[in-house]
């Protein structure tokens, strides 16, 4: 992320004024402060505000848990316009931009909130009772030093990479001064010296703490005595209790890359026997790898939390809309555990061997296994790389050398030939970053392109009155796509709509259909020397690994043919055994039902072309 944010101006946001004299009666959340840090519901309040502030979308409801920050750590394999920046890391976009600006203020909005409560806590704490007066302490420099460290973990470098250098601001008191960015080891002894004194004040008072031998499950650790009318000591597991700080710390250790403290915080959770950790006796009770395990197994494990009050409303983009129109799909296969559920979902077997981060010795390992369980086929499905990356490059040829593949499936970042593409048309203007163009040029070329009103007009239109009309077609894409998870196949919803319509849909959608000409027609040459050098720069790759490649060139509804001297020129880069050429008049570009409208083709061409390329492809060959 952007690490050039060197100061930050602090603003308060949870208390404000009334003005009403004729009626004495005000929302808490709108209270003068000398009546909010007047008495003991008062300081309660103000610590339920923060909580408060950090559940909103903005932070921990939304953006700094299962939003944005899930999309940086690609949990989902799809996503609708508004997170599409995201998951490609596209972090000048303007989308993008705000997004990271406003988890940045929003977090130091609840840490501004965090001292402007415990600076009234210096002055007029004395109102509290000894042990509440712990509890608000305690909970609001734990939650300080929370959201300091959340901070550091998105916007500063590693403390391994740069422990050293520049990290954030941390702090500690009201101010409309700039703060001078810390390191980031120095942020993390600040986290540790907030959170030290946080375990000290609530040891002796948390009912969550080594101080009290047992709690009620039912009033969820709270005790007779602590509960009062407004239910601050019940759902201490929903605050940053003894544990959680305990917890919190071993993370922090962990991060400083100090792992005796680690162990020991870890430790000191395990050993108070408060939370029941998972188990194989509680693996066998729900051993169903679905919603209703993963919900059994959290509410077993957590430590601490964050209640958000409106998740279901404030995420329903994410997680709540019905499958058939859903935007947002988490990713399958990200994780080994993913992989085993997916599997077990699928009744096939999935080699995993806990503890090792070794794949060349998995892969290796995963074939006597498949062999003596009667297997003939194992897939290995290595993590992304890049070819910058020597280290993990050297692992692709170590796990080729030792398990020998009869097939190699290589999935090419698009990224890899962005100096070489081009910005034509509304459709395809790419940013100056990657097409090589000046920025000038460049908004010139947008300008021209955007405004032209054959496009800002249908645009206009369906953002203004949210109406899909026929003479958008091929302009403006209302449907939402999905991927099926299984044999990931892209689902168009216009895929029901043929089921239902038949060979009406055609008809019904004959104006997306342009007239063809029916005659031979040839585009103009593409590739040039740029191209040209790159695939053959690929190609000798592949041949360095003895490794298969087959091109693809698309039929087009149009029927224009690729170029002659393009197809030629890729038969001698890669072996004119390996070209295969769709394109042009041919029996799948005659066949109108293989394609939506006059630019998509259908999942089932595209299963046609993959039969006919290896109908008599060989394995190994």
């Amino acid at each position: 992320m952007n690490k050039k944010l060197r100061y930050m101006m602090l603003c308060l946001s949870l208390f404000a004024f009334g003005c009403n004299d004729w009626l004495d009666v005000q929302p808490k959340s709108q209270v003068k402060e000398e009546d909010l840090f007047s008495s003991e519901s008062g300081f309660r309040d103000a610590l339920t505000g923060i909580y408060a502030l950090m559940g909103r979308v903005e932070t921990y409801g939304g953006n700094s848990t299962m939003g944005f920050m899930d999309m940086l750590a690609q949990t989902y394999s799809k996503v609708d316009y508004d997170y599409e920046d995201a998951l490609k890391y596209n972090y000048k976009e303007e989308h993008v931009k705000g997004i990271v600006d406003t988890m940045w203020s929003s977090n130091y909005n609840a840490i501004a909130n965090c001292n402007y409560l415990l600076q009234n806590i210096e002055k007029k704490g004395s109102v509290m009772s000894e042990r509440l007066r712990n509890v608000v302490e305690g909970e609001a420099l734990a939650l300080r030093a929370f959201l300091h460290f959340d901070l550091l973990r998105g916007y500063a470098p590693s403390y391994k990479m740069g422990k050293d250098e520049p990290a954030i601001p941390y702090v500690r008191e009201v101010t409309n001064s700039p703060v001078v960015q810390s390191t980031v080891a120095e942020v993390l002894e600040y986290i540790l010296t907030d959170l030290k004194t946080a375990q000290a004040l609530l040891k002796p008072v948390d009912p969550i703490g080594p101080s009290f031998a047992e709690y009620n499950d039912k009033l969820e650790y709270g005790m007779d005595e602590y509960i009062t009318d407004d239910g601050f000591w019940l759902y201490r597991k929903s605050r940053l209790n003894y544990y959680g700080v305990t917890a919190l710390m071993a993370r922090v250790y962990l991060c400083q890359e100090n792992l005796t403290d680690a162990l020991a915080c870890a430790q000191e959770v395990i050993d108070s026997k408060r939370f029941e950790f998972m188990n194989d006796s509680i693996n066998n009770v729900y051993a169903y790898r679905n919603l209703s395990y993963i919900e059994k197994m959290a509410r077993h494990e957590y430590v601490s939390s964050l209640y958000v009050y409106d998740l279901k409303e404030g995420r329903s983009d994410l997680f709540f809309k019905n499958l058939a129109s859903c935007e947002c799909v988490i990713a399958e296969g990200r994780k080994a555990s993913i992989y085993s559920g997916m599997g077990q979902d699928l009744d096939i077997p999935v080699y995993t061997e806990e503890g090792s981060k070794d794949p060349v010795a998995i892969s290796q390992h995963a074939i006597p296994y498949a062999l003596s369980h009667l297997k003939d086929v194992v897939i290995i499905d290595t993590a992304g790389r890049l070819h910058v990356n020597e280290t993990l490059m050297d692992e692709l040829v170590h796990i080729k050398e030792q398990v020998k593949p009869h097939e190699i499936l290589l999935v090419v970042d698009a990224t890899l030939l962005r100096e070489y593409q081009l910005s034509t048309g509304y459709m395809h203007l790419l940013p100056p970053e990657i097409c090589g163009m000046n920025k000038f040029k460049f908004q010139s070329q947008f300008a021209q392109q955007f405004f032209n009103p054959k496009f800002m007009i249908p645009y206009m239109d369906y953002r203004i009155y949210h109406h899909y009309r026929p003479y958008m077609m091929g302009i403006v894409n209302p449907d939402k796509n999905t991927r099926n998870t299984i044999t990931n196949d892209l689902w168009n919803p216009r895929e029901k709509e043929i089921a239902e319509l038949g060979d009406f849909y055609w008809e019904k959608y004959k104006k997306g259909f342009r007239p063809r000409s029916g005659q031979d027609q040839t585009y103009p040459p593409v590739l040039m020397k740029p191209q040209i050098k790159l695939l053959s720069e690929i190609a000798k790759v592949f041949q360095t690994h003895h490794t298969n490649c087959k091109i693809i060139i698309n039929p087009e509804y149009k029927q224009i043919r690729m170029n002659t001297a393009d197809v030629q020129q890729l038969k001698e880069i890669f072996g004119a055994e390996n070209v295969y050429d769709f394109s042009g008049i041919n029996q799948y570009t005659n066949d109108i039902r293989n394609y939506y409208e006059g630019s998509h083709y259908r999942p089932c061409l595209g299963r046609q072309l993959l039969d006919s390329v290896y109908a008599t492809h060989e394995p190994g060959r």
